[in-house]
């Protein structure tokens, strides 16, 4: 269209009046003229309605749906809990496991493997608990800090810090993820945690510890029998 209008254009001016020049006027005007016809289209669409995307996030009230770590733990201060610990403390003092038979061994062990995976699901709603809380202080620490019990050692280490280089976290993390938390952690945009909310933190970064080493205990424990009852697959795998 653009060359046959340049065209036209170029006709127009080399030529002086007559039946050339209004034949070349009047595709003017029609090119004109289809122009507006156009533009008259794109007013008469119909609008197109955008999805709205809320951009703010009531972050405060999303983590005050559970005001505190008991919430959301069930297995975590159990008698189940308590009772199969103290039955497995017990056997492990004694010479040979306490001489269990087979079904009784049997027993144990099964209980003992579904306690580790409740320990572990219990450890990963405490993490969410404790990550919907500090992503007002740290949005990014999830990112940066992927294993649940690492993040909450690290939480339970920054607590409401804001220089990330007074914190030494060598113990837990690799010394490139150290670099990159504090550096992070320098530019973050997110705000110290009022008191209440760092409490809450912090004791639930406690519970989720104090069940992982109620695990390791568990663990160490049916490690210990496996001879005895699969010496087979002990052998196997050493």
């Amino acid at each position: 269209i653009n060359a046959e209008y340049m065209g036209i254009t170029s006709c127009t001016r080399g030529r002086g009046s007559g039946p050339a020049q209004m034949e070349a006027t009047t595709l003017v005007d029609n090119f004109l003229a289809d122009l507006d016809d156009l533009g008259d289209d794109f007013d008469e669409a119909p609008a197109v309605a955008l999805p709205v995307v809320p951009m703010d996030v009531d972050i405060a009230a999303e983590s005050m749906k559970h005001k505190h770590v008991d919430q959301v733990v069930t297995v975590y201060g159990s008698q189940r809990l308590r009772n199969h610990l103290q039955h497995v403390e017990h056997l492990a003092a004694l010479p040979d496991g306490g001489n269990l038979d087979e079904e009784q061994q049997h027993s144990i062990i099964v209980e003992s493997n579904v306690l580790s995976v409740d320990i572990d699901n219990e450890i990963l709603a405490v993490h969410k608990f404790v990550r919907d809380i500090y992503i007002k202080k740290f949005p990014e620490l999830e990112t940066l800090v992927l294993n649940p019990l690492d993040y909450l050692r690290v939480v339970q280490i920054i607590g409401n810090e804001t220089d990330l280089t007074l914190v030494d976290l060598t113990a837990i993390l690799p010394s490139a993820t150290v670099m990159v938390v504090q550096v992070t952690g320098s530019t973050t945009s997110g705000k110290p945690l009022e008191p209440d909310e760092l409490e809450r933190v912090m004791e639930a970064c406690d519970v989720a510890l104090h069940l992982e080493d109620d695990k390791r205990k568990i663990l160490a424990y049916v490690e210990s029998r496996m001879a005895t009852v699969a010496p087979n697959v002990s052998a196997l795998l050493g």
